[in-house]
């Protein structure tokens, strides 16, 4: 059994549970507001038991705009990051010339393969895409990576999830409450006591549908030591709150609770996102659609001003309806309040475009509103675009993909889907999504702008010998998302290029057999074979 090392560690794990519970909840206010008019079903972040399930959300809402805004960030960045089908990542050695030997290269590949197909059978792309979204809203998300005979991958509402931070800023310590009925938490736990109220209820009411609260608490351990057997780097303790009572423990090897922050200040510890800065231009869009459907329907419908006792009985204002008056009264007409609907629809169309720049939607769909352009204009205005999403997008990848891949790469590796790696083999993980992909072929762009430009000059000086063609090859091949596997090793190009060379030399040296043997045949159809031998 995993101690931590104090007296009362129960006392001590829910005093660290409440005090990260506390920080958080100095931000569920506004999490709160950005959920009621982006994500409504969510909006529930100081809920103590979720019970909103299939309740409708969105009363007093006007506007789909900045959801729909959001959720089209969200899909962008997970098709820029990880397109569907695509293997979106590969891995490298270092040094670069590692990754020339036949085992190492064996490896690189078998691993790409092997983690792809692994994530392509698990649940990996409905959870990361939900995972980004709630990102993209809330500035901060969790996904956790498992495995039951397999993958398994889980997003958690941000309302059950608080975390500590260590000396780096780093996410090492994470509580994720989770609520359960007592048939649930025998089937995750066993048939084992698991504190006096829970047992009470079992033996009284053993389907009962009151949920129990426990806190799942991961973090590192203090006392770790790798040369001990059931020893783990971080420690994994089920917490009954109710009962104060650890109703399980155990360890990781790695945190399987993997939490991403969009954006930080300085001195916080969530993250904020577009929602944040947002949020003033969202809500003034909510009302002045609001008043905008009401002043709309006052202009289609207005209220009418009759005159006292000018009407008899009940004023009918249907189409086709008959109304009765007193003679020589004044008729009833409707109340025209002058309101200039043309004007607060300008307006709003400004906020929606504002909103949607700020969910960065201008730059995903970089050619919408361009026509009639050259191939040279489409690939600057690309690149453009690449530099400024670069920023929104490459800042994800330390706290959310490698740490998904590394932590995917190592349950395969223990789980014998995928091969050990290789002794004191160090690599870094090499994204080829749509992004990375871009920033790339930028690179391979300029040496080809700078090579053409140079081109008129290559023939009064050898400026070419300055760039070393083979690796400049390579790497506009990768650029542009040519698979490694149809790039030829270093050690096979030489090869074809000896044997070509050989080729070369043997053909040469045939022609001039060929000739000597035509030029002897001439001299000797002319008689003259005798003077040549006399001459030489």
């Amino acid at each position: 059994m995993i101690v931590h090392g104090r007296e009362n560690p129960i006392d001590e794990l829910k005093n660290r549970i409440s005090d990260a519970f506390a920080v958080k909840a100095q931000y569920d206010a506004t999490l709160s507001e950005i959920a009621k008019y982006i994500l409504p079903a969510a909006q529930d972040m100081v809920s103590t038991i979720p019970v909103n399930q299939g309740q409708i959300r969105t009363v007093n809402i006007y506007t789909a705009v900045p959801a729909l805004a959001a959720q089209r960030m969200g899909a962008g960045v997970f098709a820029y990051l990880m397109p569907t089908g695509q293997h979106w990542f590969t891995l490298r050695a270092t040094p670069e010339e590692m990754n020339e030997q036949t085992d190492i290269k064996m490896w690189l590949s078998d691993f790409r393969v092997a983690v792809h197909q692994a994530l392509w059978d698990s649940n990996y792309q409905r959870e990361m895409y939900t995972c980004i979204q709630n990102l993209c809203i809330f500035g901060t998300a969790c996904i956790s990576v498992m495995w039951d005979d397999g993958l398994v991958f889980e997003n958690h509402h941000l309302r059950d999830i608080a975390f500590e931070l260590n000396n780096r800023g780093i996410v090492d310590t994470v509580f994720k409450k989770k609520y359960m009925t007592v048939r649930q938490a025998v089937q995750q736990f066993g048939d084992i006591s698991m504190g006096k109220e829970f047992d009470k209820e079992r033996a009284t009411k053993p389907y009962s549908h009151k949920k129990f609260e426990f806190v799942h608490c991961v973090y590192p351990n203090d006392s770790f030591d790798r040369t001990k057997m059931g020893s783990f780097p971080f420690v994994s303790r089920w917490l009954n709150m109710a009962d104060r009572k650890i109703v399980k423990e155990g360890g990781y090897y790695e945190q399987p609770y993997i939490v991403v922050r969009f954006s930080t200040i300085p001195g916080e510890d969530y993250g904020r996102s577009p929602s944040h800065f947002l949020l003033p231009e969202i809500k003034m869009y909510d009302r002045m659609r609001r008043i905008f459907i009401e002043s709309s329907e006052r202009a289609q419908n207005p209220p009418w001003w009759i005159a006292s006792e000018s009407v008899i009985g009940q004023p009918m204002t249907s189409p086709g309806a008959v109304m009765y008056g007193t003679p020589m009264a004044q008729p009833p007409v409707p109340l025209n309040t002058g309101v200039n609907s043309q004007l607060n629809a300008q307006m709003l169309e400004q906020l929606e475009g504002i909103i949607e720049r700020g969910y960065y939607n201008d730059l995903f769909d970089v050619l919408a509103h361009y026509r009639n352009m050259t191939a040279t204009e489409v690939e600057a205005r690309m690149e453009e675009k690449m530099v400024l999403l670069s920023p929104a997008i490459n800042g994800q990848k330390g706290e959310l993909t490698d740490p998904v891949i590394e932590r995917s790469a190592k349950l395969l590796m223990r789980h014998g889907r995928l091969a050990p790696r290789p002794m004191n083999l160090e690599t870094e993980i090499i994204y080829t999504g749509r992004l990375a992909m871009a920033m790339s072929t930028m690179q391979s762009n300029a040496l080809g702008t700078v090579m053409a430009k140079w081109a008129p000059y290559a023939e009064m000086h050898p400026v070419y010998d300055n760039v070393k063609m083979d690796e400049a090859f390579k790497h506009d091949a990768r650029a542009h998302g040519v698979p490694e596997r149809l790039l030829v090793d270093d050690r096979e190009v030489a090869i074809v290029r000896q044997q070509r060379e050989q080729m070369n030399t043997a053909q040469q040296g045939s022609e001039i057999m060929e000739s000597a043997s035509k030029a002897y045949k001439n001299i000797y159809d002319a008689g003259g074979v005798g003077d040549l031998i006399g001459a030489l």
